[in-house]
């Protein structure tokens, strides 16, 4: 038999084993999810998911443990139990180990802290097929809701923290050709509501795939000046974020363990993570710690100034969790993870930083559309890339051109910023405006 919410809290806090326990954490959280996939406008595929995950934390200062299950099963919450203790019973003392502090506004009656989402119900969806009618290849939709019900509960608090919250999210994949050259033109977007994800229409798409179909001309191996559009940058910026992660940091995956904190990025990058980013469609007001989301300013005019933590990783640096202690829908376990990650846009236009782009004699390349990202080294630097986009002369568009690999250096890109637009949207999780790159080699591949 599936148990409630309330059916799960009570039966866990009632066991024997953890009424005489020090301290427990209890994290609950319920993922719904409807999905809707549709081919040249006929739909064929559409699913619906509904599963519980559990996590009991003992809070022992000597001999803390964790265990985790996937399910609402008597059997199953009495296994989370012993699991836990045994896990327990086999750690060794951890001088890191701290009581995660819940900080939570006091209220008349502090007993519960309820955040009602903003889309509460699985939504129908209808075939944008029309907007690309008479195209000749492959129109592709694919529609995701999902909704995030979370509870913790701790022995020694009152406050039982609870939080619901929906994302709606849009792909569209257009197949076009050029000379037989075929390439996929992709869009993806995240929402929070259901009339922003009304009002993104595949028609964008469409004219992007047309401007792109035509005599095409792979730029020549050369140092140029680069533009990124908001969507190629939010792609290769989904490829960094664990860059920025305090355990990535600590155990040397990441590049920037070996980055001192001064000016190595350029002045005109700011880069930020906000948790609490209102209308955002990652945004909570807490994570799986019970540590309230906050802004974290990761990168400011060039100076690494933060990374972000758990409560674990903050102590080994005698800092404060930045809230930042997070499950993946799907995966077993939580990590450090980035919310709303994102690029402070400037008030720059990208038509002016295209105009800068063209300055002079020579070419600049507008990367318009990022396809695939693909890390090539242990450190995450070296990403290979595909794209499509255009050769600028002159500050215009002179030819475009589909499917170019090349490879880049992702932490060279952050310190070669030239200017910063103010075109500023959210892919996914992450978002950024276009920027400009300083002069920056193109190592393509054939």
């Amino acid at each position: 038999m599936a148990y409630s919410f309330d059916d799960i809290c009570d039966t866990i806090c009632r066991h024997p084993r953890l009424i005489i326990a020090e301290d427990y954490e209890l994290c609950i959280q319920r993922t719904q999810s409807k999905n809707a996939q549709f081919i040249n406008g006929n739909a064929v595929h559409e699913a619906i998911e509904d599963s519980v995950w559990v996590s009991l934390r003992l809070l022992h200062r000597r001999q803390p443990g964790r265990s985790v299950v996937v399910g609402n099963t008597k059997q199953s919450l009495h296994s989370l139990v012993d699991s836990a203790f045994e896990s327990a019973r086999k750690s060794s003392p951890d001088p890191w180990f701290r009581f995660p502090l819940w900080r939570f506004s006091k209220q008349k009656n502090p007993l519960v802290m309820t955040f009602e989402p903003i889309q509460d119900s699985a939504p129908q969806w209808k075939s944008q097929y029309s907007d690309v009618a008479g195209w000749p290849d492959l129109f592709k939709e694919e529609y995701r809701w999902q909704q995030f019900h979370t509870q913790l509960v701790r022995k020694g608090e009152r406050i039982q923290p609870k939080h619901k919250s929906s994302t709606l999210r849009t792909h569209y994949s257009l197949l076009s050709h050029q000379d037989s050259d075929y390439f996929w033109v992709n869009e993806s977007r995240s929402f929070s509501k259901l009339a922003d994800q009304e009002d993104f229409k595949a028609s964008t798409l469409a004219q992007k795939a047309k401007q792109l179909t035509g005599k095409g001309v792979k730029p020549q191996n050369n140092s140029y000046k680069w533009l990124l559009s908001s969507q190629a940058c939010s792609m290769l910026l989904g490829e960094m974020t664990d860059w920025f992660c305090a355990d990535s940091i600590h155990s040397g995956r990441s590049p920037l363990g070996r980055v001192p904190k001064l000016p190595c990025f350029s002045s005109d990058l700011t880069l930020v993570d906000d948790g609490a980013y209102e209308g955002a469609a990652h945004s909570a007001p807490f994570d799986l710690e019970g540590v309230l989301t906050q802004k974290t300013t990761v990168i400011s005019s060039g100076r690494l100034e933060s990374s972000l933590y758990d409560n674990y990783s903050a102590t080994r640096e005698n800092r404060l969790s930045t809230g930042n202690f997070l499950r993946a829908p799907g995966a077993p376990f939580p990590k450090i993870s980035a919310t709303n990650f994102f690029i402070q846009p400037s008030n720059r236009s990208a038509e002016s930083l295209l105009q800068d782009l063209g300055q002079g004699l020579g070419q600049g390349l507008l990367i318009s559309t990022v396809e695939k990202v693909e890390l090539l080294s242990e450190n995450g630097c070296d990403c290979l890339v595909k794209a499509h986009g255009w050769i600028v002369s002159r500050g215009c568009l002179a030819s475009p051109f589909v499917n170019l690999s090349f490879k880049i250096n992702a932490l060279d890109l952050l310190g070669r910023v030239l200017a910063v637009g103010s075109d500023f949207v959210f892919y996914g999780a992450c978002g950024a405006p276009s920027i400009l790159i300083d002069d920056l080699p193109l190592e393509s591949i054939r």
